[in-house]
């Protein structure tokens, strides 16, 4: 029996080894927040936001005009518009925020404001920036001009610091703004990853492929990995066509969520922005071209002329074929990578052409009725076309059967649409692949008392 004077002895042992990790360090303490957040908007009591936006993942939160717009995060400052160029009638969607400022986080998220009624004079982009200081008011500059007075807040991934198509908003900030009104430090989940970012914020499955004429990044995204190859391509025509980079950015985060959309066999390639540098000058005609002002699009060896028109107005082919950067990546990516198919989203027509103008149409007219009946589209082809030096054509000419798409308007993304061309596209892909038998050819349908050479202008994007 133990004596009472040694009873201190049968304290449990799991209690003293608890005291001796406490005194020594070991036992784990509550670990920090790897970042912290305010919420955007000071003093949050005066602000109201609702869980909608309308057409595409951001947060309009109202507050009273010169309510202070504050850094989420820290970070640094990316991108500065100090006046508001907003035009009603010509509504370019560059311009739209007004007085705006975005910043990358430390989380490698990017964060937008707009519509703001002054930019704090201080700042200026690469300033680093604490979680909490002022980056400016709110306000009603851009196209708030008749709406209270709001921040539009928007958070997406990191591409470059005029990519207004994603950096106006590519997830829904709503659940976050509601944790940091809390104090919950809960950091933003963004599906989509850049080429450019590094360490565990980089995209695992992204790759730079090229660069535009005025040096910005050509990115490709990565998602199965089956044998057989598909390139889904957006925005050739840049900001005129801003709705299919858009649409791309969508698909990308989409298929992030739900991976089974990528069938086993298949491997997608999704090319969001092939013309930074067009998206970068413009949202309305001018921001067809490239840095060098020539039309990608008229730059391919398939009746490549010198002079090419688009819409009745002439419009620079380049100075060869392949004159220009990026068909120079996108040509050698596609026919290196041994690519089984290429589809080119543009805007606006509401149909889908097969590349056939310069050898190998029946491969690529496979697709593009197999997409029509999938999507309701028309499947149109083009004979007697002006479209000179024209991308699907060469490369189907080449053996990699192409097609594009053309988005209903210049706005829409035709989402339920083009899920259902995913599907068809691939399982085309897949039967034309060489271990399986070809598909059955469908007959064109012409539309009765169309002309043909009348048709290429219905479709704008081209």
């Amino acid at each position: 029996m133990i004596s009472t004077r040694y009873r201190w002895l049968s304290v449990p042992l799991t209690v003293l080894a608890l005291f001796l990790g406490w005194a020594l360090g070991v036992v784990a303490s509550p670990e920090e927040p790897k970042y912290r957040y305010v919420f955007p908007v000071q003093p949050p009591d005066v602000a109201h936001f609702a869980p909608e936006h309308h057409d595409y993942p951001a947060t309009d939160i109202f507050a009273p005009a010169g309510a202070l717009f504050v850094a989420p995060t820290d970070g640094v400052i990316e991108f500065i518009s100090r006046e508001d160029l907003w035009n009603p009638e010509a509504d370019d969607p560059v311009t739209r925020g007004g007085l705006a400022i975005s910043m990358v986080g430390d989380d490698g998220v990017r964060y937008y404001g707009s519509h703001l009624s002054e930019v704090d004079g201080a700042l200026a982009a690469g300033m680093r920036v604490q979680a909490g200081q002022t980056l400016g008011r709110i306000g009603q500059s851009g196209n708030a001009r008749s709406t209270p007075s709001h921040l539009h807040f928007g958070i997406s991934h990191p591409t470059f610091p005029d990519d207004w198509a994603v950096r106006r908003g590519e997830v829904s900030p709503y659940p976050y703004l509601q944790a940091w009104l809390k104090g919950e430090m809960r950091a933003p989940a963004i599906l989509s990853r850049s080429c450019a970012a590094s360490g565990a914020e980089a995209a695992s499955n992204c790759e730079i492929f090229g660069y535009s004429a005025q040096g910005r990044p050509l990115e490709v995204y990565r998602f199965g990995n089956g044998p057989v190859k598909i390139a889904l391509i957006g925005a050739i025509h840049g900001g005129y066509e801003w709705n299919s980079a858009a649409l791309m950015h969508r698909l990308m985060a989409h298929l992030v969520a739900n991976p089974t959309l990528v069938f086993t066999r298949t491997t997608l390639y999704v090319v969001p922005l092939l013309n930074p540098d067009g998206l970068a000058r413009s949202g309305g005609p001018d921001g067809r071209f490239n840095g060098n002002m020539v039309d990608i699009n008229r730059n391919w060896d398939c009746l490549w002329q010198p002079r090419a028109e688009w819409k009745g107005r002439a419009v620079s082919p380049g100075a060869r074929p392949f004159s220009e950067p990026e068909a120079q990546a996108l040509r050698d990516f596609l026919l290196d990578g041994r690519f089984r198919a290429a589809v080119f989203y543009h805007s606006s027509g509401g149909m889908v052409t097969a590349g056939a103008r310069c050898g190998g149409g029946d491969a690529s007219r496979a697709f593009s009725h197999a997409i029509a009946r999938a999507t309701g589209y028309t499947s149109m082809r083009f004979p007697q076309s002006d479209v000179t030096g024209e991308a699907a054509d060469w490369f189907t000419s080449q053996g990699i059967p192409a097609v594009a798409i053309e988005l209903s308007t210049h706005v829409s993304l035709d989402w339920a649409q083009n899920l259902k061309a995913l599907q068809a596209i691939q399982q085309v892909a897949v039967a034309n692949s060489p271990s399986q038998p070809p598909v059955q050819e469908v007959p064109l349908i012409p539309i009765p008392g169309l002309p043909y050479p009348l048709i290429w202008r219905w479709a704008e994007g081209l």
